[in-house]
């Protein structure tokens, strides 16, 4: 049996160094991701399982927020934790109902929705009982990529289809050079190349802007951000962002111009990622999520699934209201309002 209790108490430093004993501890659980949505009127919410002896055995992070009509949305991406390196016992089904219970007693009117990144098995029940269900409106697949990138670049390249590292080997012979880093200069190259992108494909939503991958930058601190730009003579041509957190990596964004996709810059670029990361001892990437279902996506997967990895479906997303009638007129503020990680 485990006793849930409040840890807004502890420091960030504290949070952050119980969130990496887990074993698949991911950013958008840190104390860094925390601090970035609070810029846009987030607040964290933090909660503790401990066993009879003390032992951290769960944990969880719920951005939360107050919404139109007195409701408060309290959301966990990447969240919870219950699998660590020191395993303290099975958290049972109805220790999960204790979370909620914490939530709801200090939140009348709230609506909890966790996106677990623990990795199911087909037709494996839900560990988190009758206290949770699925949401009607998902903001998320719950199906990625993951990739073991502890073998390094070549161990990376090995894992490619044929037709990958075909174009891999255009893009080496392009007059590529790259760059990684976080400064202010990588943002730059990457905000260019996403407007560019966007202007092309004629997107409508997904704005970046140098101001807001600066303040991302900042609160997760100086190791928590890998950009990866490549270019002809001084001409950013393809970029791409991940955020970092203890051994993983969440590949968070990337844009390729005209010139890039000509040069098949692209496909040269992951291995220099890989390369980076694996420079920073990480040992883990995850490609951002998939879209099996959406066919406007499916270049995009197309892409990704090229590179090999292991295809992976999430726990995804679970939700608790407070009030019968709160979930389904929540979810859909939150399909309208587009609440993302």
């Amino acid at each position: 049996m485990v006793l849930w209790r409040i840890a807004n108490d502890e420091s960030d430093a504290a949070w952050d160094q119980h969130l990496r004993a887990a074993r698949d501890a991911v950013v958008f659980q840190s104390a860094g991701w925390a601090a970035f949505k609070a810029q846009a009127g987030w607040r964290p919410f933090r909660a503790v399982a401990q066993d009879d002896h003390g032992r951290v055995a769960a944990m969880v992070q719920f951005l939360v927020k107050r919404m139109p009509l007195g409701v408060t949305m309290a959301w966990a991406p990447g969240g919870p934790m219950w699998r660590f390196a020191e395993p303290v016992g099975e958290i049972r089904k109805e220790d999960w109902a204790g979370l909620f219970a914490l939530l709801t007693s200090q939140m009348p009117c709230v609506l909890a929705r966790i996106d677990s990144y623990e990795p199911e098995s087909a037709g494996e029940p839900s560990p988190f009982g009758a206290s949770v269900r699925r949401p009607r409106h998902r903001i998320g697949s719950g199906a990625s990529i993951r990739f073991d990138i502890a073998g390094g670049e070549d161990a990376f390249v090995a894992g490619m289809s044929s037709k990958h590292r075909y174009y891999l080997r255009k893009g080496l012979a392009a007059p590529l050079r790259w760059e990684a880093g976080a400064t202010d200069r990588d943002i730059a190259a990457l905000v260019a190349l996403h407007r560019e992108m966007q202007t092309t494909k004629n997107l409508q939503s997904g704005a970046l802007s140098e101001q807001t991958c600066r303040a991302m930058r900042d609160a997760l601190g100086p190791d928590g951000m890998t950009i990866v730009t490549g270019y002809v003579d001084d001409r950013p041509v393809t970029a791409c962002l991940t955020l970092d957190f203890a051994d993983s990596a969440f590949y968070y964004l990337a844009a390729t111009g005209a010139e890039g996709r000509k040069l098949s810059a692209a496909y040269a670029m992951l291995p220099r990622l890989v390369a980076a990361l694996h420079a920073k001892g990480i040992r883990r990437l995850d490609f951002g999520g998939t879209a099996p279902d959406v066919s406007e996506r499916a270049g995009v997967d197309h892409f990704k699934k090229g590179f090999g990895g292991e295809a992976v479906t999430y726990r995804g997303e679970w939700e608790a209201a407070s009030l019968p009638l709160l979930a389904p007129a929540a979810g859909l503020l939150m399909k309208w309002r587009g609440i993302t990680l």
